[in-house]
């Protein structure tokens, strides 16, 4: 029988940069049919951090085929649509799915700084006009 894609179910996957990407694919058919993972129209090549992993499983009723798809340390270049396409003698059906990488921002920590000292004394006299008050901080910044 002609395959049919019963996974990916959702059509985009939000992910943080340098997270792992995890997407199944899943397709049934008689004879079991074969998956193939593109990105961009070219079928995508293993590289360190790209694996491919298929499953064989089969029932009375059909056999079908899990191959997930595992991209670690995923980066805002790794965005676009990733196509799984199913294919066996009697045909070939494709579902796509959309990956947005976000970029995750780094944290700062969490600091406080004390409060300034404000010494009213260390201003000259008439250093404001129109009889305004002078504040300095440390470090000899003055202000009115």
């Amino acid at each position: 029988s002609e395959p049919e894609v019963v996974y990916p179910i959702h059509n985009s996957i939000k992910i943080g940069e340098g997270k792992t990407l995890i997407v199944k694919c899943r397709a049934r058919g008689k004879p079991n049919p074969k998956i193939v993972w593109s990105r961009g129209g070219r079928n995508l090549v293993m590289k360190e951090n790209v694996n491919v992993q298929q499953e064989e499983h089969a029932d009375q009723e059909s056999q079908h085929l899990v191959s997930t798809l595992q991209i670690s340390r995923i980066s805002i270049g790794d965005s676009g649509n990733y196509t799984c396409k199913a294919e066996n003698n009697h045909g070939s059906i494709q579902k796509w799915v959309y990956v947005a990488v976000q970029s995750v921002l780094p944290t700062l920590p969490f600091t406080t700084t004390s409060p300034a000292i404000v010494d009213d004394s260390a201003c000259p006299p008439l250093y404001c006009l129109h009889n305004g008050s002078c504040s300095s901080y440390p470090g000899g910044i003055k202000f009115c």
